[in-house]
């Protein structure tokens, strides 16, 4: 009898592992696996206390029991129990959500229906650990989501004073975080006026599908738009430029630059950001602004590449007089401009006759630093005239000939010797005492000598501007200066 019985029940086992296991039937359905028929009884769960319950150690995700506090069923979902099938009133019914995933910041509405009880609504971050949201006590709550995330879970509880509280399954919400503001924007904050295909840009903000620019209303994004970087054109004024950051869910907030569109600082400045500009009269502003008025001045935006700013132009006629004294400044801005740190080392002379024909033209660039003493002649180891070692400043010009300027000190003295004294911007073939000079311009009377005229033979207003092709000007010979050498026209000298 007792192998018998062994037999049947190691059938039994047998059998279970490999099909579906009945009771009150012999054919279980083949999904299940164990399928129990009754009209007399039912299946009794586990009874426990929310205590007992508690004391379970590391429940499995699934685990099924009946507790008696609250008289509901529960279920572990692998962070926390769930209850439903309640007999008590509480019941947190049936919810619905808006969305399920909404861009931060964004309204979620959140129902339930078939609800009883007292309703909180609850919000996690982690499904594990819960928190009351603020005045969310209705069966409908509008919940504004956090605008960088993380994800939302949400569930309702339902609170029955005389039996216990019910709890929602959890709904996840995932929460698409805003775009962060773009970073700086490179580029420059001070333009100069008409200045084209100024370039703005940032690095790319992750997740963003797109970029707005916007600038002021004085300029025109000439391209990029809806890009990290993007080219301007101004005319003239400030204002702001903006840009945003874009995805599906709107716009970061901004990012901006202000910009002014002044005058530019030189005619270099101006050749730079216009590659195309022309030569003509500009105004610029050396200093920038609050500094000095900004000037009209002649640009040569040509010869040699183009950027050259006119320090000093005068048109010389056979009566012109320079000098004594509203005039005596011509020189002045040569040599303060040849001495400016926005105008470079390089000069360039030009004589511009009547019909506006250059006919002659030299550049070159100084090798050393210029100083206003450097410049000046008070004494014969300083004089300015090209003779050897008292001038070692010099520059060599691209015409293989020798450039000297006569500066100011507080007296005008400038060129001593028979030049007299005074300003003087001299090119000549060699160094040589006063002589082998191919351009002269000087002032016809003396500045520090009560405005009397100078003294060489021959000497006149129309001297004040000459011109000698092969260097033949020259006051060694009885101090005497020939008409033929006298320049009716335009003299121009620039820097850069």
């Amino acid at each position: 009898m007792r192998l018998l019985f062994l037999f049947v029940f190691f059938g039994l086992c047998s059998s279970a592992f490999s099909q579906s296991v009945g009771i009150n039937t012999n054919t279980p359905h083949a999904s299940s696996l164990l399928e129990m028929k009754d009209t007399t009884k039912g299946l009794l769960l586990p009874r426990l206390s929310t205590v007992q319950r508690q004391a379970i150690q590391n429940p499995a995700q699934g685990l099924l029991i009946y507790n008696t506090d609250i008289r509901c069923f529960e279920v572990f979902g692998g962070t926390f129990w769930n209850s439903f099938g309640c007999e008590c009133g509480a019941q947190p019914g049936l919810l619905s959500f808006s969305k399920d995933t909404a861009c931060g910041g964004s309204q979620l509405i959140m129902n339930t229906t078939g609800q009883n009880g007292l309703l909180q609504w609850q919000v996690s971050t982690d499904n594990y650990s819960w928190t009351d949201i603020p005045n969310a006590n209705s069966a409908s709550h509008t919940q504004t989501l956090p605008g960088q995330g993380p994800d939302q879970f949400y569930r309702l509880r339902a609170i029955d004073t005389s039996c216990g509280t019910a709890y929602s399954l959890s709904q996840l919400v995932v929460v698409v975080p805003l775009l962060n503001a773009p970073g700086s924007i490179t580029g420059p904050s001070l333009v100069n006026q008409n200045q084209q295909g100024v370039a703005y840009s940032i690095a790319a903000v992750p997740g963003a599908s797109s970029y707005t620019w916007t600038v002021p209303n004085s300029a025109t994004i000439a391209s990029g738009q809806g890009s990290t970087a993007i080219t301007v054109n101004f005319t003239t004024g400030s204002g702001a430029i903006t840009v945003t950051a874009n995805d599906t869910c709107g716009s970061s907030a901004p990012q901006s630059i202000t910009v002014s569109a002044g005058n530019p600082i030189s005619c270099l400045a101006i050749k730079q950001a216009n590659p195309n500009a022309t030569s003509g009269s500009y105004t610029i502003d050396p200093d920038g602004p609050g500094g000095n008025a900004p000037v009209s001045v002649h640009c040569d935006m040509s010869t040699l590449n183009g950027g050259w700013t006119e320090a000093v132009t005068f048109v010389n006629t056979a009566n012109i007089d320079l000098a004594c004294p509203a005039n005596n400044n011509w020189f002045d801005r040569a040599v303060d401009w040849t001495m400016a740190n926005w105008s470079g080392s390089e000069i360039m002379v030009q004589l511009i006759d009547n019909n506006g024909s250059i006919i002659y033209s030299g550049a070159g660039t100084r090798n050393n630093s210029w100083t206003y003493n450097n410049l000046t002649s008070s004494g014969s180891s300083s004089s300015q005239y090209d003779h050897g070692s008292q001038h070692g400043n010099a520059i060599t010009l691209n015409t293989g000939h020798r450039f000297t300027i006569s500066g100011k000190n507080t007296d005008n003295a400038g060129w001593g010797g028979s030049w007299g004294n005074g300003y003087v911007l001299n090119v000549q073939t060699s160094p040589a005492y006063a002589m082998n000079m191919v351009v002269a311009a000087f002032q016809y009377n003396q500045p520090n000598s009560g405005c009397g005229t100078r003294s060489f033979n021959s000497y006149d207003p129309g001297h004040e501007l000459m011109y000698s092709a092969n260097g033949g000007i020259s006051t060694n010979s009885n101090a005497a200066l020939t008409s033929g050498q006298k320049f009716f026209g335009r003299l121009r000298f620039y820097v850069r």
